[in-house]
């Protein structure tokens, strides 16, 4: 199987697994992401294009081209000249969870850290 073809596959059961009730090219963003953060699409991976991704989930292009805008705008992917193929930014790597410094570990005071973990509770 190919690199595009296996990626196509990812995208297609992520977005699959979305809310049945979103707009098309919003659930696709959101399939698109979740695998960008999961780790399941790496940084440098290249995305399909429009048409091949389109044809692959029974979507229009157009539906494809938003989701595939809102990545770019959000930092998730980067893409060269028109025409071009995207591919996962490097930015997207510190979206991961694993990238995130654990709770607490971020130098913060004892006071603080009480702060955040009873952020929410309520003495009532």
């Amino acid at each position: 199987m190919r690199r595009n073809e296996m990626v196509c596959e990812l995208i297609a059961l992520e977005f699959g697994a979305g809310s049945k009730s979103d707009l098309l090219h919003k659930r696709l963003y959101a399939a698109i992401r979740r695998a960008i953060i999961g780790g399941r699409l790496p940084v440098g991976a290249a995305l399909p294009g429009t048409r091949v991704l389109a044809d692959e989930l029974g979507l229009g292009r157009n539906t494809v081209a938003r989701a595939y805008e809102r990545l770019l705008a959000e930092g998730y992917t980067e893409s060269g000249a028109a025409g071009r193929a995207s591919f996962v930014g490097g930015a997207a790597q510190a979206l991961r969870p694993s990238a995130r410094p654990a709770r607490g570990s971020a130098g913060l005071s004892l006071r603080a850290r009480e702060l955040l973990d009873n952020a929410g509770a309520s003495p009532i």
